[in-house]
């Protein structure tokens, strides 16, 4: 699978399994179950009804590079439940309430309005990632750390932030941070853990994502989109898109 499921179950406790973790999802409980593991419901309490919202992975890496400031490169793994009860938790079950009619299922607002949905679908996604404990919460504690990064990588990743086709080489990276290639590479593993190249690509790739999703087969090619952001190998693009995302371009085209 490619998404992460979280389960809440507001009119009665459902057990849910997630690998080797069992959790009980509930009315003050969601549980998140793993895209790498096999998961299962048991023991349903008369009358309860399980809520599912499935967070697709890439864009949970990718709102959560966003945050940390810098690449994601291992899953995350969230241990597992959220209590809905604290100050956070229970800002993302009034989230969640956004998306629920009263008999349970999608709203109305949501339907009607697809955007709405989606908005509300990238603030779950924020309001996951910082409120709930994972592999990656003691980096987002420590957020502010990241002011002591160097000016010279700041500018570098401020520059790609920008415009990622600005840096399409280690030569670029350099001019933009006024050092030598060699010191600006060395100062990027350092302080963000992978070359300014690779990091202006990954977010190059997330752009092209954006528009492919965003984009009618009508009236764009992938082959197009890929070139808009420096990619002019279609293979070797599709091979790092679907290494990334799970699908090949083509398909996130035709959504």
């Amino acid at each position: 699978m490619t998404f992460y499921t979280l389960c809440y179950s507001p009119d009665g406790p459902v057990n849910t399994s997630s690998g080797e973790r069992s959790m009980v999802a509930s009315a003050t409980t969601a549980t998140i179950l793993h895209p790498d593991h096999s998961w299962s419901f048991s023991h349903w309490t008369t009358g309860a009804s399980v809520m599912c919202v499935r967070i697709d992975r890439a864009s949970l890496e990718d709102e959560l590079s966003a945050l940390l400031g810098r690449p994601v490169t291992d899953p995350i793994d969230f241990g597992g439940s959220l209590d809905l009860c604290n100050d956070r938790g229970g800002e993302f079950a009034r989230i969640l309430q956004t998306l629920r009619s009263a008999t349970g299922g999608l709203s109305g607002m949501a339907q009607l309005h697809p955007l709405i949905a989606d908005r509300t679908g990238q603030l779950l996604t924020s309001a996951l990632l910082l409120g709930c404990e994972h592999s990656y919460s003691d980096l987002l504690s420590a957020r502010q750390a990241m002011t002591a990064v160097p000016g010279a990588v700041r500018l570098v990743l401020d520059a790609v932030e920008h415009d990622p086709m600005q840096v399409l080489s280690a030569a670029d990276a350099a001019r933009i941070a006024h050092l030598s290639i060699r010191a600006v590479e060395k100062a990027f593993e350092k302080h963000v853990g992978v070359s300014p190249v690779r990091f202006a690509r990954q977010v190059r790739l997330a752009r092209a994502r954006a528009d492919l999703l965003a984009s009618s087969p009508e009236y764009e090619t992938v082959l197009g989109i890929a070139a808009r952001w420096g990619f002019s190998h279609a293979g070797r693009f599709a091979s790092l898109y679907e290494d990334r995302y799970g699908e090949l371009p083509s398909v996130s085209l035709q959504r």
